[in-house]
């Protein structure tokens, strides 16, 4: 029994010390927080945290891994289908504890999905606009965090292998919006301009994204639909502009 509450006080002095992690984080950024500070906020002592986390890192991957493993599978399934799925509640947060047990520490991701058997004909460009309403739903319903989940320990989007586990994550969903951009596009994966392009991309829709994560308190299902729209035309614009511009002969690009 003794046993038992020693455990129940270990778990809920972590949840409180993560819980305390994001609130911190989202409020004053990753840099600027410190362990000491997370401990007080969470009612443990400032030598006691380190029983659970080590550092800071360790505790952006605790924040971070779960959420943005789920949002792989999300892309994934629309990446596949054509159609961005749906969550049990629409713009509902994804909160790691909801999740299942993350990949180890290296794991490679999931392989590049592949059109489901079956699935009827559709415009090349429709499993990337898919995939890419599920992440801008995604950062929507998890705007509070996006800062965390996108940008703490940030690296380059081209570099191989990333020292964190949610680095490489992040790297794998830009990979992924980068090869669905060459399939539409009918770019070869070692064509200089599909960096270019998907570079493009990923920081156009960064960049709208983070026009709403600060400071709106609508519904993150209501901001969702209303700004959904606004984004499809957004990418319709960015992929008219890249079809134009890649139809120029090798000689033209040289």
């Amino acid at each position: 029994m003794a046993e038992r509450k020693r455990e129940i006080r270990s778990e809920e002095t972590k949840r409180a010390i993560v819980a305390a992690a994001a609130k911190l984080f989202a409020k004053r950024g990753f840099d600027a927080v410190t362990m000491r500070e997370i401990a007080r906020d969470a009612g443990c002592s400032h030598t006691a945290i380190y029983l659970y986390f080590k550092d800071k890192e360790t505790l952006l991957h605790e924040l971070s891994v779960g959420p943005l493993h789920e949002l792989e599978r999300r892309m994934d399934r629309a990446l596949r289908s054509g159609t961005p799925g749906q969550s049990s509640m629409p713009g509902e947060p994804v909160r790691p504890e909801k999740q299942g047990m993350p990949e180890p520490h290296g794991t490679p991701g999931p392989p590049a999905a592949t059109p489901e058997p079956g699935a009827a004909a559709q415009r090349p460009e429709e499993p990337l606009k898919a995939a890419t309403r599920e992440f801008i739903r995604f950062c929507l319903a998890n705007r509070n965090l996006y800062n965390v989940l996108f940008m703490a320990e940030g690296s380059r989007v081209d570099e191989a292998e990333p020292a964190l586990e949610v680095q490489r994550l992040r790297n794998r969903l830009f990979d992924k919006l980068r090869r669905a951009i060459g399939r539409f596009l009918k770019l070869g994966d070692d064509d200089p301009r599909l960096w270019a392009y998907a570079r493009i991309y990923f920081f156009a829709l960064n960049g709208m994204i983070g026009t709403y994560v600060l400071g709106s308190r609508e519904p993150a299902e209501q901001l969702t639909d209303r700004l959904q729209p606004t984004f499809d035309l957004a990418v319709d614009v960015l992929l008219a502009g890249f079809l134009e511009t890649s139809k120029g002969t090798e000689g033209d690009r040289e």
